[in-house]
Parts: C-alpha cells; structure tokens; sequence
C-alpha cells in the first residue's frame, strides 16, 4: 500500500485535518463518560440536582459535537480516499495505453480487466469505507486507555494484563491473513480471466464446439476459488471471536477488582461504571479494527497485483535524444528486417523500398508475417535485427507520438 502514498500529495493537509478531527471526536467520546462518572458521584448520590443539571447539558454538549465531527470524518476522509482512487485509475489506465503490443499479446486480457475493475475497487473499498475506520479507532483506542487510566489507575492496569494475549493473536492473524488473502485475490483474477477470455472468445469456442472443456476449465477454478474463501473465512472467525472473548476476560477481571475496592471504600460507583464503559471503548477499536483488516489485507494485496502493471516497462520507448518527426513524404524503406515473437522467427531478412506515393501488396497465408511486418512500420515493435526507415530516419531514433499522428 506504500505506493498510494504519492496520491496523497495535495492531500496531505486535508489529511492532517481529519487526523485532528478524528483526535477531538475521541475526545468527545470518553470525555462524556468521565462527564457520566461526575453526575453520578457528584450529581445523584450527592442528591445535588443543579450540579446533575449542568452536567447532563454539558454531557448533552459534548456528545452533539462529537456527532458533527464523526460525520464530518466520515465525509472528509471518503472523499480523501476517492480522489487517491481517482489519480490510481488514471494513472493505471495511462501506463497500460503506452505498453508495447508485446505484453498485450502475452497477457491475458481477462487478467489486466481484473486489474482495472476488481483490484481497484478492493483499493477503493479500503479508502473510502475502510480508511475512516482505521483513522477514527487508532486514535480512540490511545484515547479510551489514556480515559481508563484517568478514571482510575487500578483499573486501568488490570486491562494492560489483556494487551500480551491480543498483540500475539494480532501477530498471529496478521501473517497468515495475509497469505491467504493475497491467494484469495489470485483465485478471483483467475475466475475472472476465465471469464473474460470464454466471453470475448465466444464465437470460436462455439464453432469449435469447446463450450465443455471451457465449462471444465471454469469449475475447475471456481471451486479451488471456493476453498481458498472458506479457508479465508475460517482464520476469521477464529481471530474475531477470540478478540471480543478477550474483551469479556477484560470485563469480568475490571467487576471483579472494582468490588474488591468498592468494598474497601476505595473506589465509588460512578467509577466503576464509567470504567466499565470506557473498557467498551478500549475493546471497539480492536473489534473494529479486525473488521476493517481483512478489507486491509485486501486492498493490499489488490495493490501488489496493480503494481505489477505499474512496474512493466515498455518495450518501445523514446531515447533520450529522439526527436520529432518533420512532414512525412512517404519513403520507406526496410532494409534486412529479422523478427520473431518467440525462438522462431516469423520474418528473416526482409528487404522492401516504397516510394513516395508508391503502392505494394502483400499476400501470404494466415500466419506468415504481413501482420507483423505492418507493426513494424507502424513501430508497435521494434526488429530484432535490421532498420524500417521512413524518409531515410530510422524510426527508432524519432519520437512515437509525433511519427504515429501521421500515419
């Protein structure tokens, strides 16, 4: 996901602010419950009706704003999120025009179409849903502690003992979710492939009578699809559930130490209620945050299959010193062209001179190179030996766009 960073730029101090408000909104959130800890203590055990009053209004306060700056998160980061989407698709879509005919006829077309639809959306799930989720309970979960401790210390560390348990299981998780999300995302481009190549291949499989083997070939995957998913979800749900059972241990060790300190007049119970509200706050964002990780592991691995586009390099690319095409008169001329797609050539030693004006006809078998030699003038490839020259220039020392307008 570190290559999303530079999407970021422009955004940052959007970013920034979020964060802030993201801090104010946890704020918000356990202060109310310290706000509940005085009105019981100080409100109704002290029978002090004006003092319950004023706190219930500013309890009332409090809570309004961190409404307002949760649906102010929600929006803002979404919106974040999408445009970062935004600059991912154009730019993926930009790098994927300017590759070499080459790497379209070596990769499948089902594979990149997965790359542009489902990969991307996984990226965009994460930004616009997943992101304020992340953002809104990494700050809370410091927050809500920070709020425990203040509450009361004794209470606040009988948590801490539940911290070694969960980071090891999170650690646990983390590994393997990510293995197996990342197969999870393989398996679905395979499905999708499958599809896009029977699709857009229909004709051919119809008047081959192949419709079988490729209903074969789609089970096939379709199922090894299906038990990668269960296996995926299996981690899930022993992570989950094991994560809100730590939470209940929480509980039940907080009740247990605040009766013992209630019975030593050590502890009131606005305390201990406000405690057991802000260890709901401690254990939401873990519950949260788990929730939000697969889409995590996810949108990563979506991420490492993006960035294998992103990182292929074009075969045909200007040089350093090409330069621009002057108004073409039409000389051509190839001169010993050698070309092959694999091991074995489909043109050798190809001589041929056109002139201005002039017309030549190619006629051959299917297969046998006119396609190709087409390409060559055209410069979707380059010759493995020999030069295709138009007016004389050898066409790989000019720069594509200006050559190919005129065409």
């Amino acid at each position: 996901m570190r290559s999303l960073w530079k999407y970021l730029e422009g955004l940052k101090g959007r970013a920034v602010v979020m964060v802030l408000v993201a801090a104010g909104n946890a704020a918000c959130q356990t202060g109310g419950w310290l706000l509940v800890r005085d009105a019981i203590d100080n409100g109704i055990r002290a029978g002090n009706t004006r003092h319950l009053t004023i706190v219930v209004v500013v309890y009332l306060c409090v809570a309004a704003v961190g409404w307002v700056l949760q649906a102010i998160l929600i929006r803002g980061l979404a919106g974040i999120g999408q445009r970062m989407v935004l600059g991912l698709r154009q730019d993926l879509f930009d790098h994927l025009t300017g590759l070499s005919l080459r790497y379209f006829s070596q990769q499948k077309a089902g594979w990149i179409i997965a790359r542009l639809t489902s990969d991307v959306d996984a990226v965009s799930d994460v930004l616009s849903q997943g992101m304020p989720t992340l953002v809104s309970n990494v700050v809370l979960l410091p927050s809500a502690i920070a709020a425990l401790l203040i509450a009361d210390w004794r209470l606040g560390l009988v948590v801490f003992a539940i911290v070694p348990p969960a980071l090891a299981l999170t650690r646990w998780f983390t590994h393997v979710s990510h293995v197996a999300l990342v197969e999870t995302r393989n398996r679905i481009a395979a499905v999708t492939a499958q599809i896009a190549e029977s699709v857009s291949g229909m004709a051919v499989v119809q008047a081959f009578s192949r419709e079988r083997a490729f209903q074969a070939q789609f089970d096939e995957l379709n199922a090894a699809n299906r038990v990668q998913s269960i296996y995926t979800q299996k981690l899930f749900s022993i992570f989950f559930p094991s994560i809100e059972l730590l939470g209940v241990i929480a509980t039940g060790a907080v009740l247990f130490t605040g009766e013992k300190l209630l019975a030593h007049h050590a502890l009131t119970i606005g305390t201990l209620i406000t405690a057991l509200y802000l260890l709901q706050l401690v254990f939401q964002p873990l519950q949260e945050l788990s929730d939000v990780y697969g889409q995590l592991q996810a949108g990563a691995a979506a991420m490492v299959k993006i960035a294998t586009i992103l990182d292929e390099e074009p075969e045909i690319r200007d040089r350093p010193d090409a330069r621009e095409v002057p108004r073409i008169e039409g000389d051509l001329d190839i001169d010993h062209v050698v070309f092959a797609y694999g091991a074995e050539p489909v043109l050798r030693g190809i001589d041929i001179h056109v002139p201005p004006g002039g017309c030549l006809a190619l006629v051959g078998e299917s297969g046998h190179g006119k396609s190709t030699l087409a390409r060559l003038i055209g410069r979707f490839y380059d010759p493995d030996a020999g030069v295709v020259r138009v007016d004389g220039v050898d066409l790989r020392t000019v720069r594509l766009r200006s050559y190919r307008r005129q065409l």
